[in-house]
């Protein structure tokens, strides 16, 4: 029974392994710069959700053949402002809008960032935004979130109607704009919840390895006393042969 329960509790922590290893599908958007192969941001994701829906309130929309928009898309050379349109099938648009930032601090020296300044959504007949600068990176970083990131976007429709508000919902998904060494992400800034949410399956990890290692001990102290147990008997009946 004991030796059953260690293989089985081997089993699951290598489920746990190969599940935390796992990822969504993603996707690659890319935008370089006018006239150039050079990229001007980078953005991988999966799943890109929206709920509830303005059409259909009741229901969350996943934004299917979502590919960039070039035509409306803005990336000009040696520029502080980058927009990046993505459209679905639907005509929906998507856009994300970054802003270089310059800090100039109390030595004179100037460090430059870049910053997730605004996300907005357009179905083609109401506009949703959000203005939160949503983060900030250095030049040569890129932002990260393995977490599922919500977005609440407000409605600046002049014409409001029932739909005031909805949330875009991104998982599992890397960021970077203006500035790549090789023309692909740089190291990364990680968003909070990925810290918060490595934290569970690391104690998880370890309480289940501590029980296999207590099960096998257990199973180990129990064949020594049967193995035991058996020699006492044979010796005793050798010696009641003699």
């Amino acid at each position: 029974g004991l030796e059953k329960m260690a293989v089985f509790l081997a089993y699951v922590v290598l489920l746990g392994v190969a599940g935390s290893s796992s990822s969504m599908a993603q996707s690659l958007y890319r935008l370089n710069y006018n006239n150039s192969d050079q990229p001007c941001v980078l953005v991988h994701a999966a799943n890109i959700t929206l709920y509830p829906d303005t059409l259909y309130p009741d229901t969350s929309v996943v934004l299917s053949g979502l590919g960039v928009n070039t035509s409306m898309s803005m990336c000009a050379n040696n520029t502080d402002k980058i927009a990046l349109v993505l459209s679905d099938t639907l005509g929906h648009l998507l856009q994300f809008l970054f802003l270089k930032v310059m800090d100039d601090n109390s030595n004179k020296s100037t460090s430059t960032y870049w910053t997730l300044q605004n996300v907005s959504f357009n179905n083609g007949v109401e506009h949703f935004s959000n203005n939160s600068n949503l983060f900030y990176c250095q030049y040569n970083q890129s932002f990260q979130c393995n977490s599922t990131t919500d977005i609440t976007f407000l409605n600046t429709t002049s014409n409001l109607t029932a739909q005031t508000s909805l949330t875009l919902s991104i998982a599992y998904w890397q960021v970077q704009a203006f500035k790549f060494t090789n023309q692909t992400f740089d190291a990364a800034r990680h968003c909070v919840n990925d810290y918060k949410s490595s934290v569970v399956p690391v104690i998880v990890g370890a309480a289940m390895a501590g029980l296999i290692v207590v099960v096998l001990i257990a199973y180990v102290i129990s064949q020594m006393r049967n193995w035991r147990s058996q020699r006492g008997t044979s010796s005793f009946s050798s010696y009641g042969r003699l």
